[in-house]
């Protein structure tokens, strides 16, 4: 069973219930009425028991809704409870219900947990609407045992002309009794960690792990059960643990790890255990869910806005580069997993080659498997883009730019007349290098060297005494470089203070 956590606010409402409660319970009798500050309405006891949700046998609900011959929209909303979860051995209640509001617009919504003995707000969270109908839920921790508890749901509207700031009507409530409540054993969760690695081992597939404490100091916990879904939910696999083997002290320590999986794809993992409270056995019994981003296949880059899924990824992982061809080294698996939404049509994929601008140049089919594509080097320029894309061209599951190898330059001044010209990374494709120096202010070129000898001497004498001069020097360097089978020309400027 998933959680559903909502934003709890600091503001505390004072919350009423309508009067006339008539409880109908075969377990639990109260002839209770609570009054509140609008006319005398009455309540009705709401059949849930197909909606419950307890490993405990002992528990009875009491589950109450408005429901009067009076009409008031900007007051109350019609509540439909669709789960009420129960979990005494993790001191939790959880709830999901759907929500009619016929006056929805100036609405904000609560669920709030209350002492029932003294009618005090224990915890309050908002949850949040659209439009007349909706769903939502809530959970809450009952860990203080020396209380009795209900939850109320209820609207605050600012339609409502008679209300009272900070007060709430209930449209809806439970109240439930476990007389072995104070009895019950229990644990908690504590740290979970994804512990995948940035890379995977394998070039064809990926893998996830994860570490997780529970600090069970009665023993509860008997298995545990990890279960890894897909990200569109589909189970692909678990494991099981025996928590004896796994404790230490107090604590059981879990680790385990996932392979066969999409490379930098988001995983869900569930995890479940068996055991005893002390009273009950409890099995499968829903703990809690984690996210595992999966890691990437070694060479893989560009991953925003790239998507990748259990059964049908794309990777290309390496690019060659020969005189004659650049030779592509990709990955590409596809089970027949992933249907488009609006048809029984099963996706493939395809790679597009295309221009910086967007331009495309070519698409070419793919072979599943660890496979190469080779593209004529004449084809190849810097920052030209390959894409792996569906039939429809909705997702895009793999990106990787030709890399430019356009020379990176400067100018540092040793002096006022020398000057070293710097490179950072790689210089040895280019073939030419022009300099020309300027005064700022000036328009005449006031030195110029033509192809100069970068790889045996980078020290630039100038003939000119600059030392009395305020202005700042310009060097302009026009620089030829070899990239991909094609020389390209560039020009660079520099200046010096």
């Amino acid at each position: 069973m998933k959680k559903i956590f909502l934003v709890a606010l600091s503001l505390l409402f004072a919350l009423t219930i309508s009067a006339c409660v008539k409880p109908v319970t075969t377990t639990v009798t109260t002839t209770t009425t609570i009054e509140t500050t609008t006319d005398e309405l009455t309540s009705e006891q709401l059949n849930v028991d197909d909606v419950i949700q307890s490993y405990t046998e002992d528990v009875t609900f009491d589950v109450y809704g408005y429901n009067s011959g009076y009409n008031f929209p900007e007051v109350y909303i019609d509540i439909n409870f669709t789960l009420i979860s129960y979990s005494p051995v993790q001191n939790e209640i959880c709830i999901k219900f759907d929500v009619h509001d016929q006056n929805p617009a100036h609405a904000t919504y609560y669920a709030i947990m209350q002492d029932t003995a003294h009618y005090l707000t224990r915890e309050q969270q908002q949850f949040f609407g659209g439009g007349n109908n909706f769903t939502a839920g809530a959970c809450f921790d009952i860990s203080d045992r020396s209380m009795t508890y209900r939850i109320i749901v209820g609207k605050y509207d600012t339609d409502n002309l008679n209300r009272t700031p900070g007060k709430i009507e209930a449209s809806a409530w439970i109240e439930w009794h476990d007389p072995y409540w104070t009895s019950r054993n229990t644990f908690d969760v504590g740290a979970r960690t994804n512990t995948t690695e940035e890379y995977s081992e394998s070039l064809t597939e990926s893998n996830a792990s994860f570490e997780f404490t529970i600090n069970d100091p009665d023993d509860c916990i008997s298995n545990i059960l990890v279960v890894l879904r897909e990200p569109l939910g589909t189970m692909i696999d678990y494991l099981e643990f025996d928590a004896s083997t796994l404790k230490s002290g107090d604590n059981i320590n879990v680790s385990g790890g996932f392979d066969g999986l999409a490379p930098y794809a988001e995983y869900t993992i569930e995890v479940y255990v068996d055991g005893n409270d002390g009273h009950d056995d409890f099995n499968q019994e829903y703990l809690f869910q984690m996210t595992l981003r999966t890691a990437k296949v070694l060479g893989q880059e560009d991953m925003y806005n790239v998507v990748s899924y259990h059964g049908l990824f794309a990777v290309i992982y390496d690019i060659e580069y020969t005189e004659t061809e650049a030779i592509l080294h990709y990955v590409y698996v596809n089970e027949d997993r992933i249907k488009y939404a609006d048809s029984e049509e099963y996706l493939y994929l395809h790679l597009e080659y295309a221009s910086n601008d967007g331009s495309l140049i070519h698409t070419y089919e793919l072979l599943e498997g660890d496979n190469t594509l080779t593209v004529p080097i004449e084809d190849i320029c810097e920052g030209y883009i390959f894409s792996v894309y569906d039939q429809q061209n909705s997702s895009k599951f793999a990106i990787t730019r030709v890399p430019s190898l356009e020379p990176s330059v400067s100018i540092y001044g040793i002096s006022h007349n020398q000057f070293e010209i710097r490179f950072n990374g790689s210089y040895d494709n280019i073939t030419n290098f022009d300099l020309e120096i300027y005064i700022d202010g000036y328009a005449a070129c006031i030195e110029s060297y033509e192809n100069i000898d970068i790889f045996t001497n980078r020290i630039i004498n100038l003939y000119h005494d600059f030392s009395e001069i305020d202005n700042s020097i310009i060097f302009i360097m026009t620089i030829t470089y070899e990239a991909y089978g094609k020389e390209i020309t560039f020009i660079e400027s520099d200046s010096m203070y």
